[in-house]
């Protein structure tokens, strides 16, 4: 599955942080595993949590992909960010096309 984030320039991490996270969270909650609400506000105790339900998230930082194992099993990932400069064509502002291919035992295949 491949991700299309739009991101002005001074935004762009933001952008696809917020995406990461929305979409790690989606994983987790898809592969049956039972967290509260309340672990994911804090890195700290999400990470303890995971790492009770033996589920660890590797984030590659030079590349900065990510895979999910789940007991030791790959259950996602997420590809490095492919970034393609745009102009609006009305304001003449520059701005990212940030495509992301990414991958969970979850998908939904067509």
């Amino acid at each position: 599955m491949k991700i299309s984030i739009l991101s002005d320039k001074n935004n762009y991490i933001a952008s696809i942080r917020d995406e990461r996270n929305s979409w790690i969270h989606s994983v987790i909650k898809n592969s049956g595993i039972s967290i509260d609400e309340k672990h994911f506000e804090s890195k700290i105790n999400l990470a303890k949590v995971l790492d009770e339900l033996k589920v660890s998230i590797i984030h590659f930082s030079v590349s900065d992909e990510y895979k999910i194992l789940k007991e030791g099993d790959l259950i996602a990932t997420w590809g490095t960010p492919n970034f393609i400069l745009k102009r609006d064509k009305e304001t003449n502002e520059l701005y990212y096309l940030i495509e992301i291919e990414c991958w969970s035992k979850f998908d939904r295949q067509p």
